[in-house]
């Protein structure tokens, strides 16, 4: 039998990281919650199994008795976790009731955590009844930096500027970008445990930890040049001066153009629904459209611009 626990319960040898800890489901309270691991036979410290309703036993994966443990008198879904409880060096645990035989309660205790999706084995199955707890830690609540381009994370239902996240959340960026940072689509950010604390760190894809105060970043702009012609007015939130006969916009603004007085349009630099990484955009949200990068109250305003060959103007190119 503990041939077959071991072949259903532990998979293949992979490396693996303290992000591929499976998440809590349900609240982290005194540094424990609700989780399911899987492990290797290498992450086992200790498999106590009763079968019917005769004397348990709690062996190491070799086979060998389990001294790690106090032997216990039944093994159930309530003595799993006391049993968990009186070994400081699990981390996890996982209860299982396998319909064979008298029926089989196993309780396993494990040094490591990995999640059921990072562990690739053919053959596993998940079990319904399969229920347990793992040690957690909370994650510093994430600094808002506020912006229409500043790029957040989004965790799911919680909120991780306003609630502390539990070991093993994944946080996805909610934008992308290419200009001033690199925010791919599949970038994370992870609250994992930290051997050293009480509390837990954020860290990125990479496994770099990442300070709560720097997780969200703001996108840079492409360049928009307006030229500075007589009868051209462009005000912005963020005043911009006319240099070598052109406003030049590279950063996050909010502007008006008038020409001779009349109103043009407004324009501000966000994420548009319609396109990846930032734009400089109209009222109604619609992509400004200028060739080269440039726009001019008059005709042949634009004949002297030169692009910027660092950021390019990435918006329709055909008003000149």
């Amino acid at each position: 039998m503990m041939g077959v626990l071991t072949t259903f319960f532990f998979l293949l040898v992979i490396n693996i990281s303290l992000q591929d800890e499976p998440p809590c489901t349900g609240p982290c309270i005194d540094q424990k919650c609700p989780s399911v691991c899987y492990g290797l036979d290498e992450d086992i410290l200790c498999t106590c199994e009763q079968v019917g309703k005769n004397d348990p036993s709690c062996k190491d994966p070799t086979g060998s008795v389990c001294t790690l443990v106090t032997p216990p008198t039944t093994v159930d879904e309530t003595t799993c976790p006391t049993i968990w409880s009186e070994n400081t060096e699990a981390v996890a645990y996982t209860y299982k009731h396998l319909a064979v035989n008298d029926g089989v309660n196993v309780c396993t205790l494990f040094k490591v955590c990995r999640s059921y999706d990072d562990v690739p084995h053919p053959g596993k199955t998940v079990v319904k009844e399969t229920v347990g707890e793992k040690k957690c830690q909370h994650c510093p609540t994430l600094t808002f930096i506020p912006g229409p381009t500043s790029i957040h994370w989004s965790c799911g239902r919680e909120d991780p500027y306003y609630h502390t996240m539990g070991s093993g959340t994944i946080c996805h960026p909610t934008h992308t970008c290419s200009i001033g940072t690199e925010v791919t689509s599949d970038a994370t950010l992870t609250c994992v445990t930290n051997p050293e604390e009480t509390v837990g760190q954020w860290q990125d894809k990479d496994n770099n930890v990442v300070l709560p105060n720097v997780a969200d970043k703001e996108c840079g702009c492409p360049t928009l040049a307006i030229a500075a012609e007589s009868g051209t007015q462009l005000s912005c939130t963020k005043p911009v001066t006319p240099t070598a006969g052109f406003y030049v916009l590279d950063a996050s603004n909010t502007c008006l153009l008038t020409c001779d007085g009349y109103y043009v349009m407004s324009m501000r630099c966000t994420f548009p629904t319609t396109a990846s990484g930032t734009q400089w955009v109209k009222d109604d949200d619609t992509i400004i459209e200028a060739e080269k990068g440039c726009m001019s109250c008059w005709e042949g305003g634009c004949a002297d611009y030169t692009p910027s060959p660092e950021v390019p103007y990435n918006g329709e190119l055909i008003w000149t």
